[in-house]
């Protein structure tokens, strides 16, 4: 390797060459080099929410290949569903998750690879229905990478705790797309403080009030289409929780009324 460094000065320039050796660094290599683990492992990567719904929804896992090169030839990789794991994982953890019922789930495969020149395998899938469980409970599905011959696996990445944390409802609100009347308005008008328009302006820390509160009382939606509706949420005023409504008694949280038709 050769350099030639000019040094301009006042009234002289001197050249110089100057030799370096090259020394070729030595290659980089990591102790996992090669190492087969499940990136799922990885304790929030295993946790996951649902949509309450009909129709079934996915969640993709593999192999993968650790280290800074790529395997030269493809690697056949296998897995195995092991519930057996389940009772000694939540004694651990101080958990109570429950396994997944046999009609609420399935598994695309078993067995894929990792070709050639990819750091990643094939994609499988597990699908859930999640109208097949209890809103209430949580739900694991341990899976587990075996070891293929002639390869090493991460022992603390080899076994992925699937774990459904929550069902949730997918809610869309069609409260704006309706027009609001109420059979008696605030004593100062709907554009007071606290008017009707505060039924709906979801927001929990506003309120509809009346100071003379009539036998009777409706508020009404009205929308131009008709709609199904599955739910509807009613929260009472936030500075008096235990007011006393006449549809009945409401605390300071949201109550849900679903299931409606």
């Amino acid at each position: 390797m050769k350099f030639n460094i000019k040094n301009l000065g006042i009234g002289a320039v001197v050249a110089g060459t100057f030799l370096f050796s090259c020394n070729k660094p030595n290659e980089i290599t990591l102790d996992t080099e090669g190492t087969l683990y499940m990136a799922t492992a990885i304790d929030e990567k295993a946790k996951f929410n649902l949509f309450l719904a009909d129709t079934a929804q996915t969640i993709a896992f593999g192999a993968a290949y650790s280290g800074l090169g790529f395997p030269d030839s493809d690697i056949p990789v296998s897995f195995t569903v092991q519930n057996d794991l389940i009772a000694a994982f939540n004694q651990a953890n101080g958990t109570n998750y429950m396994s997944f019922p046999e009609n609420a789930y399935s598994v695309s495969g078993l067995t894929t690879v990792i070709k050639a020149g990819k750091t990643t395998s094939v994609p499988l899938s597990i699908s859930i229905l999640s109208n097949k469980l209890d809103r209430d409970e949580k739900y694991i599905l341990p899976i587990r990478l075996e070891t293929p011959a002639g390869t090493k696996v991460s022992s603390n990445l080899q076994t992925t705790y699937f774990r459904l944390e929550s069902i949730v409802r997918k809610e869309t609100d069609i409260t704006d797309l309706s027009k609001l009347t109420v059979s008696q308005e605030h004593r100062d008008g709907s554009g007071a403080n606290e008017a009707s328009p505060k039924l709906v302006d979801n927001n929990a820390a506003s309120k509809f009030l009346l100071h003379t509160f009539p036998a009777g009382f409706w508020a009404q939606l009205t929308f131009v289409d008709a709609k199904v509706i599955g739910g509807y949420r009613l929260i009472s005023g936030g500075d008096a929780p235990k007011e006393t409504l006449r549809t009945g008694r409401f605390s300071d949280q949201m109550t849900e009324r679903t299931g409606l038709h």
